[in-house]
């Protein structure tokens, strides 16, 4: 209990004291956005600044700070006696680019340039298309930005909208050999709460509740667990003519250390509560900002602390969730193609976000974009699940369409489209009757369902002694009335006997084997049936095996008539007199 009480004094005196403060003690004079995180103004500068956040000042003898605005006016005077103090909050209304903060002290006098920046971007153009590539949907287009100041490099983001819960399992090292995770988890209604849950996926509960492995347990299953969300914020530096950017790692958000006892299931959390957008964080953190940044996850053990960094964005009140995809530019770049990727099975409305680094602070611009894409299931009413392994031929229509696990996803070309669906699986065709309804609207985001009725039948071919067949040929027939229309042809080997999904109907099955032939008649009414065939062999076996004895005979004879002819006509040369010479 008392090391885990110096653990959590050591964390919040990290929290009172920042690295850089702790560093320079003797700083002259020191910015930030909070009284618990500044740094020293001669070595980083002052922060970048957006509206909404506090300006804070910390001088190490009695002084008066200026803030002159852009205009020459003074919109802050105050006494900072070697403490932190507030200076200024800015507003929206405050004009942007460069302010002067003039430090007057007793021994020293100093001037800083302090950038405001908004947080929007704005004079943007962008196009944008969706295809159809595998199962993917790719979005691609071009991206022009007609601001000078946004040097880039530009991140592209593709989000779903509306965002869904978040669900990461992730891995944060190992006690003794046993390999930790964490659960992350946020919902989409409390964008600003993350929730972390540490456990080990290999550990086993014993009957009296303790940890036990299959292999030898660890001496020590138990940790020092707490995470952190931080982003990048630049400082900016004037001097001699010249500029600087330094960036500057800021925590927004920190839990506070918990101990763990391991087990093979999230049974401890901690909760980050990330503060409102340009607001400062509960004890003194960073104010939150759009853009990219990180949750570190801290596992401490009795041997050494294991740091894990999960990249995240902001791009919104709180933890942006349902990210699809991302694409990073070329810096000092204005225009660029992307292209941005999401599995078509989770197709929804899309946000696509750019944010540029405009002095090293990132600017966000975001468009809605709706792909014209349309998902029709194919619901088979005999096993109550969607039809799997169909192929489907689309009439009246130009765009692309992929299946993916029984639903049919169409890239569509108008914003509505009638189309006639005609539907094949294993070779067999459903007819016209087979399909409620063929013919169906669809239109960007819709979502319709045709009814169909089959069933999977094994085939089951045996000899008269009940000998599976190793191989053979099959060849379906559908009844319709007194005629009967030819499906499909399949061959099996090795003793893999075919199964088949077909309509409900009435079929005729024809079956060779090495030339042994039987025919029989079946209904599909059921999500399963099994069609047994007989098919004597023996006979076909028998009466191959006549036959080769047959030839056999023949060609002993044949040999038999031969030789007795070459001895016939040896003897008759014999017994002839020879010829009188003329």
């Amino acid at each position: 209990m008392r090391k885990i009480a110096v653990i959590i004094l050591l964390w919040l005196a990290a929290v009172s004291i920042p690295t850089s403060q702790a560093e320079a003690r003797e700083a002259r004079v020191q910015i930030g956005f909070t009284p618990f995180f500044l740094y020293d103004a001669d070595v980083y500068g002052a922060p970048i600044f957006m509206p909404g956040e506090p300006l804070w000042l910390y001088t190490l003898e009695s002084s008066r700070a200026n803030l002159i605005d852009p205009r020459g006016r003074v919109a802050a005077s105050v006494i900072v006696d070697r403490r932190p103090t507030p200076i200024y909050t800015f507003g929206n209304l405050d004009p942007l680019g460069g302010w002067t903060l003039d430090v007057q002290g007793q021994r020293f006098s100093s001037s800083y340039l302090v950038q405001l920046q908004k947080r929007s971007l704005d004079r943007v153009e962008l196009t944008n298309t969706f295809q159809l590539e595998n199962q993917s949907l790719l979005s691609t287009g071009t991206v022009r930005i007609l601001s000078d100041e946004a040097i880039g490099p530009h991140n592209m983001v593709l989000v779903r909208h509306p965002p869904e819960f978040l669900l990461q399992e992730i891995p944060t090292g190992n006690v003794g050999g046993l390999r930790l995770q964490v659960r992350l988890t946020q919902a989409a209604e409390q964008p600003d709460r993350v929730a972390l849950e540490p456990y080990a996926p290999e550990l086993a509960q014993d009957e009296e509740g303790l940890a036990s492995l299959a292999r030898p347990a660890p001496t020590n299953a138990s940790a020092v667990f707490w995470a952190e969300a931080s982003m990048d914020l630049p400082f900016y530096k004037a001097q001699a003519g010249r500029t600087a950017i330094t960036i500057v790692s800021g925590v927004i958000a920190k839990t506070l250390p918990i101990k763990v006892l391991y087990t093979d299931r999230p049974t401890d959390r901690v909760e980050l509560t990330l503060p409102s957008l340009s607001k400062v964080g509960a004890g003194g953190t960073m104010p939150l900002r759009f853009g990219k940044g990180s949750i570190q996850v801290y596992t401490q053990t009795e041997d050494n602390i294991h740091i894990t960094k999960i990249p995240v964005y902001f791009l919104s009140q709180g933890l942006s969730v349902g990210i699809a995809d991302e694409f990073s530019s070329p810096p000092l770049v204005s225009s660029f193609n992307y292209a941005l990727r999401d599995n078509v099975t989770k197709a929804s409305e899309y946000k696509l976000y750019l944010l540029s680094n405009v002095n090293g602070a990132q600017q966000l611009w975001n468009s809605s974009a709706k792909p014209p894409i349309a998902k029709i299931t194919v619901f088979n009413n005999l096993t109550q699940s969607p039809l799997q392994g169909y192929r489907t031929t689309l009439s009246g229509r130009d765009g692309g369409h992929v299946t993916v696990e029984g639903d049919t996803y169409l890239l569509l070309s108008r914003d509505q489209e009638t189309i006639q669906m005609d539907l094949h699986v294993d070779g067999v065709r459903f007819r016209e009757e087979d399909i409620s309804p063929r013919i169906l609207t669809v239109s960007p985001l819709s979502s319709k369902t045709v009814n169909v009725a089959a069933g999977r039948i094994e085939f089951r071919v045996k000899d008269i002694l009940g000998v599976p067949l190793d191989d053979g040929t099959i060849q379906l027939y559908r009844r319709n009335g007194l005629t009967a229309e030819f499906e499909t042809e399949v061959r099996w080997s090795q003793g893999a006997m075919p199964t088949l999904t077909m309509p409900t109907g009435t079929y005729t099955v024809n079956v060779n084997s090495l030339g042994a032939t039987t025919s029989t008649l079946f209904f599909v009414d059921s999500a399963e049936k099994a069609v047994d065939l007989s098919v004597n062999r023996l006979q076909v076996t028998m009466e191959q095996a006549m036959m080769s004895a047959a030839v056999t005979i023949i060609a002993l004879e044949v040999l038999l008539v031969y030789n007795i002819w070459r001895r016939l006509f040896r003897l008759r040369n014999a017994l002839s007199p020879p010829s009188a010479p003329k």
